[in-house]
């Protein structure tokens, strides 16, 4: 398709997202732009390759595509955030430099389909971009706030993408991915080693070594890790006892809890306790 002949979408100078009930023709765009899918069923297609979307599903254009939207199924509704080339490139290029280069070429096309929390968040965005909620007395301070927050947009989106490109790719087994989230949990990872390691389908020697393979530390060790870490945020934000947390972290002896405690943080629990509370009362030391 000869681009020439298209018309090219170029958003007015303060738009930074606007929605849309109407089918697109085949166009281009001056600014990039991620395009959020919220009703209807739609066929979205970028540089002649068609995608069925509806609610949920997001992708990013930039001028080097070719869009069009026609629908399958209405009411349609979808939502436009509008990009400046030097914003799409500072984040783009956070990513692996293959990857970012596709993107920023137009050749790799960014999309997703949004879970449901996923989309309750990001629609959070979308309805303030939109509706604004704060209550500045001239534009400039508005207009920069809704930068801010299509910005903030941005990188989630992007992040997300990122997760989800990676969770594809990894050689990692997704139960060993699911087992090693899940151990971030204190009701988790406060269990029995052995109880812990049931809640797979492997023996333990199994999981000890694919586990150290994956993040290069024991299951052992990593546990004191998250147990010591957990420990002290308990230490820092409640008033339990050192017994109680003890406890809380999945040990039944407070000497061991202590002992391990001390090696990884060089004092007490009541010591880092006291520690955090005189720097709390004195915040110049």
């Amino acid at each position: 398709m000869d681009k020439r002949n298209l018309d090219c979408i170029i958003p007015a100078k303060d738009d930074i997202s606007r929605i849309y009930a109407t089918p697109n023709p085949p166009h281009t765009h001056k600014k990039w732009e991620l395009v959020f899918f919220l009703e209807g069923i739609s066929t979205n297609s970028i540089n002649e390759k068609q995608y069925e979307a509806s609610h949920g599903d997001l992708f990013l254009i930039g001028p080097s595509h070719v869009h069009q939207i026609s629908f399958i199924k209405q009411p349609h509704l979808h939502q436009d955030v509008y990009y400046e080339n030097e914003d799409i490139e500072k984040y783009v290029l956070k990513m692996s430099k293959d990857i970012a280069s596709q993107i920023l070429s137009g050749e790799r096309v960014v999309k997703l389909k949004l879970g449901f929390s996923e989309f309750e968040t990001i629609n959070l965005f979308l309805k303030n971009l939109l509706n604004p909620k704060h209550d500045f007395s001239n534009e400039e301070n508005d207009l920069s706030c809704q930068k801010f927050l299509s910005l903030t947009l941005l990188d989630t989106v992007l992040g997300l993408y990122w997760i989800k490109y990676c969770e594809r790719h990894t050689s990692t087994p997704k139960w060993l991915l699911d087992f090693a989230s899940n151990l971030q949990r204190p009701e988790v990872f406060s269990k029995r080693v052995s109880e812990i390691i049931s809640m797979t389908n492997y023996s333990h020697s199994q999981v000890g070594s694919m586990f150290k393979a994956y993040k290069g530390i024991s299951l052992v060790d990593y546990l004191i890790d998250i147990r010591m870490d957990y420990a002290k945020q308990l230490l820092q934000v409640t008033n339990k006892s050192v017994l109680s947390i003890s406890e809380d972290c999945g040990y039944n002896s407070l000497s061991t809890f202590i002992k391990l405690f001390r090696e990884k943080n060089n004092c007490s629990p009541l010591q880092y306790r006291k520690r955090l509370q005189k720097e709390n009362e004195n915040p110049s030391l």
